[in-house]
């Protein structure tokens, strides 16, 4: 039987512990085992998420890396060194969470910070939230949470969709919260969110299911 991974003589470093946003910071794995040998072709199972849940997360660069709730997952293999390398970049500023493991136990976990560019040019806000979605007689009563950044130019106004982000109908301006009772009694609808600048629309919030009371 090979020697076993050793958690002990294994190593975990970050490049930096902040980043501006959208610049990839650099981590590394070096898993070693019981002989203090490399472990080479070990797959790596990274997790990276956005404490604030409003921001994009990539690891690698790579978009089919995220989820939609601000988190994303990635196996990396290590390589004839024992070394598994990743970066982790974040579009939003604030803390993102970094863990790393291997056959399910957990190498180390970090924190990187992410700050805003001096020279960031103004964006379109962050994804927003859905606080309240509750059925009423063909419709819903929806209240919407404001998202962490607003882009760097004030919200003006926010937006709903039942087509997965085909159509969106506006919210009366300034207002986060609005009652729908035109729709089809009885029937299930997933409801969307997003937020409004001056520089346009931002991204969608995760869907919420709701079906409408008879």
């Amino acid at each position: 039987m090979p020697p076993k991974f050793d958690l002990s003589k294994s190593t975990f470093a970050t490049a930096k512990s902040s980043t501006t946003v959208n610049v990839p910071v650099n981590v590394t794995a070096t898993l070693r085992d019981t002989n203090n040998n490399a472990l080479t072709n070990a797959l790596v199972d990274v997790t990276a998420t956005d404490v604030d849940g409003d921001g994009q997360v990539l690891i690698d660069g790579d978009r089919s890396s995220e989820s939609v709730d601000g988190s994303a997952s990635y196996i990396v293999t290590s390589d004839a060194n024992g070394v598994a390398q990743f970066s982790v970049s974040g579009s939003e500023p604030g803390p993102i969470d970094v863990a790393v493991t291997y056959e399910s136990q957990t190498i180390d976990s970090t924190t990187i910070q992410v700050t805003a560019s001096a020279k960031v040019a103004s964006k379109v806000p962050g994804r927003p939230t859905i606080q309240k979605l509750s059925a009423l007689v063909g419709g819903f009563d929806l209240i919407v949470h404001a998202p962490s950044s607003n882009g760097g130019s004030a919200i003006t106004s926010y937006q709903y969709s039942l087509t997965g982000g085909s159509k969106w109908i506006s919210l009366a301006r300034g207002a986060t919260s609005v009652k729908v009772t035109t729709l089809a009694r009885g029937k299930s609808y997933h409801v969307n969110v997003r937020a409004l600048n001056a520089n346009g629309a931002g991204a969608a919030s995760a869907a919420k299911s709701i079906v409408t009371r008879t």
